[in-house]
């Protein structure tokens, strides 16, 4: 008379999940297309050249130190529409 179903919710629930995995690889991809900061400074093109770039906020601690005596900070930057420093 009624045909059962035995693997409705599993397959629902399967399907919810390849849908929020997706949308977490997507998200991933984008966010670390877009956070990368390193990709500026990745070529050894900038060795030795003046770089000028707006600083919007600076971190206060000090994060490393390098062999001459110098200290590193964490820098926040911002780039114009066409990927170049301003």
């Amino acid at each position: 008379m009624f045909k059962e179903k035995r693997n409705k919710g599993f397959i629902s629930a399967l399907v919810i999940a390849l849908i929020f995995l997706a949308l977490a690889g997507l998200m991933g991809f984008l966010g670390s297309k877009h956070k990368n900061p390193t990709k500026e400074f990745a070529s050894d093109s900038y060795s030795g050249v003046e770089v000028r770039m707006p600083v919007y906020d600076i971190y206060p601690e000090v994060v490393g130190e390098v062999e001459g005596g110098s200290v590193l900070y964490l820098v926040q930057y911002s780039k114009d529409g066409d990927g170049n420093m301003q």
